[in-house]
């Protein structure tokens, strides 16, 4: 299941008390304001979502990390998987009993040198193809690949310590499947919904309806 949120809209005054004391650390070193706030909105939206799908307290979760940062519960039997991503006020949060999951959404950039940026991160696949684009088509087709491509490497757990290059989702269309083996296993790579000027994927072991949206 996929929960969305306005990080914008989440206007709780009890939001930074839900939150550890490592979170809140975290928090204080953002140097401005407005990235501060939206970390601490963010957190909390995890944790409300995750206390209410486990049955436990927001402020009651315990996270453990992974060697490249991923989060997971540490003490809840049976435990969900879990992915969050966050572009600005928009934040996506997929949940699944299933494993592995990953999600990304990412603003457009229009002014972004795509081209330049296509060379660093494509697999020489997906390379060949995006230069046979027309160049209006480009951008467009950079962000969806990005996020297709960064919701299996959330999912896999590397995020990028992998070399994106490595792994070819292909360009595809929108609305497209994409099936990648993540640890010898096959994952679905799917679009999902995102909000005007975004575009969002998520990544889960194929066969798990993880992709239909829940409100919260």
């Amino acid at each position: 299941m996929i929960f969305e949120e306005q990080l914008s809209n989440a206007d709780r005054s009890d939001s930074e008390l839900l939150l550890s004391a490592d979170e809140k650390d975290r928090a204080g070193r953002f140097i401005f304001e407005h990235d501060r706030a939206r970390f601490v909105a963010a957190r909390a939206f995890l944790r409300r979502v995750l206390g209410q799908v486990v049955g436990e307290h927001p402020a009651a979760l315990i996270f453990a990390y992974g060697a490249h940062g991923r989060p997971r519960l540490s003490a809840c039997a049976p435990r969900p998987d879990f992915n969050l991503s966050h572009a600005g006020d928009a934040a996506l949060l997929a949940v699944c009993w299933a494993s592995p999951i990953g999600i990304d959404v990412e603003a457009i950039a229009p002014a972004m040198d795509t081209g330049t940026l296509a060379g660093q991160v494509m697999h020489p696949n997906e390379l060949a193809a995006f230069e046979r684009l027309a160049e209006h088509r480009r951008t467009s087709a950079f962000f969806r690949l990005w996020t297709r491509k960064e919701a299996a490497l959330k999912a896999q757990g590397s995020g990028l310590f992998r070399d994106p290059r490595s792994l070819d989702v292909g360009l595809g269309q929108p609305s497209d499947t994409t099936v990648v083996f993540l640890d010898g296993a096959p994952c679905a790579i799917h679009d999902v919904p995102a909000p005007p000027d975004h575009v969002a994927a998520s990544c889960a072991p194929w066969g798990v309806p993880c992709w239909s949206t829940a409100s919260f």
